[in-house]
């Protein structure tokens, strides 16, 4: 399985330096540029913020300075961290005594082979989620908290999964489920992770300065993307994008993405891989910006939680339709992008119908799991 995961991603990667060449159209994302630029900054000496667009933690310029001199560099670490996720599945299904087949939905999946391929570096974020649940599973409490302190380091949503883990990481390592607020596990769990976090974030901190906390974290509460996504806030703030009062705005759309997140933590702890996959699926679908990469970050939990779905069994009709749903809203909006973006047409009210077609997909998913994971 992972062998043949392996070839689609070398075939890719070919693929990608051929198309590289055209003129217009270029395979590589524009952000693996971006990490290359950071990481030639990093190797002078100098910060990686100086490269503009910048937003990451300066972890990641460290690992892509290799990239200066070998350009494929960051593509091979993020295919291996891609591969490693398969692995990692493979190994939690097995735990959860189900079929290791499923893991397919990652490993043979076209769009997360291009989504690493094309320079993204969310393969690593997907490594180090699936990674804490396994040794939360086999009750390794303390690398558990290292890599999740690492991963929240990296990229902030994954703190998001602190409720479930707090409520339910004793029922996911043998013990019978009961809603109490304390354990040595808990406790001590929570100690590493903060511990990892918070030394990592010093150490950028003594290196880059306050820049360090203003780009990798700050800047991402007060976000204001005015360029089209898949967003449903995209448009509003479009038309806001210069109004004083637009940054108070970006940070109330944080309130029912963070409050649908914690009600699905709080409720679903009991089944970990499920509170996780609903949580980032309703974190991407309340985003204030929402791009395809994003994805990545809930289908790499998909394997773990179909299985256990009448979707696809029982109820299997209205898995198609769900998916068909949400494929081909995607593929409208798709289709307004290009014409505003390639051929400068005015299409933003057409993008916000798209996007609105888009989230009424989402819940519906949403809704899906919760009644057909619980019948199941």
């Amino acid at each position: 399985m992972i062998i043949a995961g392996l070839g689609l991603r070398l075939l890719l990667l070919v693929y990608s330096i051929i198309q590289d060449q055209h003129p217009v159209v270029k395979y590589t994302d524009i952000d693996y540029q971006v990490f290359t630029d950071a990481a030639n900054q990093v190797l002078l000496g100098h910060s990686p913020y100086n490269r503009d667009t910048y937003r990451y933690t300066p972890l990641l310029a460290m690992i892509m300075v290799p990239n200066v001199w070998m350009s494929m560099w960051g593509k091979l670490i993020f295919c291996f961290s891609d591969l490693l996720v398969s692995y990692y599945l493979e190994k939690i299904l097995v735990l959860m005594k189900l079929d290791k087949r499923w893991g397919l939905l990652w490993t043979l999946n076209p769009f997360v082979a291009v989504i690493s391929t094309r320079g993204n570096a969310e393969s690593i974020m997907a490594l180090l989620v699936v990674l804490v649940l396994y040794l939360l599973m086999k009750r390794r409490v303390v690398w558990s908290g290292v890599v999740f302190g690492l991963a929240v380091h990296l990229k902030i949503y994954p703190i998001i999964y602190c409720v479930p883990i707090w409520f339910g990481m004793d029922h996911l390592m043998g013990k019978p489920y009961r809603f109490r607020w304390l354990s040595w596990n808990r406790l001590l769990f929570g100690l590493v992770s903060a511990s990892t976090f918070f030394a990592l974030g010093l150490i950028m901190h003594q290196l880059y300065g306050h820049e360090f906390f203003d780009q990798t974290y700050f800047y991402h509460l007060i976000r204001k993307d005015h360029r089209h996504n898949f967003s449903l806030y995209f448009y509003h703030i479009y038309l806001t994008y210069d109004d004083p009062t637009s940054g108070w705005m970006a940070l109330l759309f944080f309130l029912p993405q963070l409050g649908l997140v914690f009600v699905l933590g709080v409720f679903l702890a009991d089944q970990m891989a499920l509170a996780w996959f609903l949580q980032t699926f309703a974190f991407v679908m309340l985003n204030k910006v929402s791009t395809s990469q994003y994805f990545m970050w809930y289908l790499a939990l998909l394997p773990l939680v179909l299985p256990k779905s009448s979707l696809v069994s029982t109820r299997s009709k209205i898995g198609i339709g769900l998916l068909l749903f949400w494929i081909v809203s995607q593929a409208l909006w798709l289709s307004q992008a290009y014409l505003l973006e390639h051929e400068g047409q005015p299409t933003f009210l057409q993008l916000l119908l798209c996007s609105m077609l888009f989230y009424c997909s989402q819940v519906l998913i949403v809704v899906a799991f919760i009644l057909t994971s619980r019948l199941s």
